[in-house]
């Protein structure tokens, strides 16, 4: 064991100054969480949540699947099932309160919800359909089965219900999962594997690209700075975190040894990508990445845990039974500002005030 010895008023003061420093800088990594579970439903999911901590999701009850919304901080619930669906479900909203989601009727159904009003945006030519993911400016993306072939093609939707069907290139079976503020969409092409990105809504695909041992790419989600995250499958491995930056075609393989598994869920403007990890043991693990370094942020739970979106605020919501009762419910996790830099710097001001008593 190896000791340190501090010898005279000027070096404890350094030592100190530094100690205070250094965990300051470091204080990200000590990041955590509170999180709070939503009763009001036997069972609920979610799926997005906006800016104003406004989750949208998939509830259970009665024997039925539905869309629904919650307000976690006011309280407001909402059901937002559309008469014509036996089965509905949310998954996505904006910071206007526009929604984006499917439904189960004749045949799979996109809809969009604006305050009281549910608008059907299925094309009628489509075999099925379903919004994903949804824009500051109402812009919605997902996909629309062919009639005869029933593979998907990438659609997106202008919140008037008009609608254009993305390049496809050379590519067939595409899903658009994500679009920013810009325009810019990602999406995934089921038959190849292959991870996309538009430009824009007139552009051709490009093929993100891949690590050689890899041989499936599915992105999952776009920030406003071009940034994609999602995963990757390959020979020997089942789930690999990435982050793509459109900007400079760089990709960034973000799996850590130490876990067996880990996706890639969401990345906000500010760079923070929300991770499910799974470890050697099969025991699941949320992550929050930042600028290189993960923080495990995993509160106590009983089975099954899924995380959807981060939004602006470092708040995510995700699923699992927080409470324990073998009941899945939707959940809101807030970052808890660390109070380790905080009691060090008080500790740190004691110290100078006693060696100044002293002196």
């Amino acid at each position: 064991m190896s000791k340190i010895h501090i010898r005279g008023k000027q070096t404890l003061v350094s030592f100190i100054l530094f100690l205070i420093t250094f965990l300051s800088i470091h204080s990200a990594e000590a990041v955590t969480y509170t999180f709070d579970a939503f009763t009001g439903l036997p069972n609920s999911n979610a799926y997005g949540l906006n800016n104003q901590d406004i989750m949208v999701g998939r509830g259970y009850e009665g024997g039925k699947d539905f869309a629904f919304s919650y307000d976690f901080r006011d309280g407001t619930f909402t059901n937002l099932s559309p008469s014509v669906a036996s089965i509905s479900w949310a998954h996505a909203i904006n910071d206007q309160g526009l929604i984006v989601g499917g439904g189960v009727s004749d045949k799979y159904r996109a809809f969009y919800w604006e305050n009281d009003s549910i608008i059907d945006v299925t094309p009628a030519e489509s075999w099925g359909a379903n919004a994903i993911d949804i824009n500051e400016k109402g812009q919605a993306v997902g996909y629309s089965k062919d009639l005869i072939t029933h593979k998907s093609q990438p659609i997106m939707w202008e919140k008037d219900g008009s609608y254009k069907y993305l390049d496809q290139a050379q590519h067939s079976n595409i899903t658009a999962y994500s679009i920013n503020d810009y325009g810019q969409i990602a999406g995934v092409c089921e038959d190849s594997g292959v991870g996309l990105f538009w430009n824009n809504e007139e552009s051709e695909p490009i093929e993100i690209p891949t690590p050689s041992n890899w041989n499936y790419l599915h992105p999952l989600a776009i920030n406003n700075n071009g940034d994609v995250v999602g995963y990757g499958r390959g020979y020997g491995f089942w789930g690999r975190a990435f982050l793509y930056s459109s900007s400079n075609n760089q990709f960034i393989d973000l799996h850590d040894t130490i876990w067996k598994n880990t996706f890639a869920c969401d990345i906000n403007d500010q760079g923070q990508i929300i991770i499910t990890a799974s470890d050697l043991d099969d025991n699941e693990h949320i992550l929050l990445w930042e600028d290189g370094v993960y923080a495990d942020i995993t509160p106590e739970i009983n089975g099954v845990l899924s995380i959807s979106e981060i939004n602006e605020l470092g708040h995510i919501v995700g699923s699992g039974d927080l409470l324990n009762m073998s009941k899945t419910y939707a959940f809101i996790g807030v970052p808890v500002s660390e109070p380790l830099s905080i009691l060090l710097l008080g500790f740190g001001l004691i110290a100078l005030a006693g060696l100044r008593r002293k002196a």
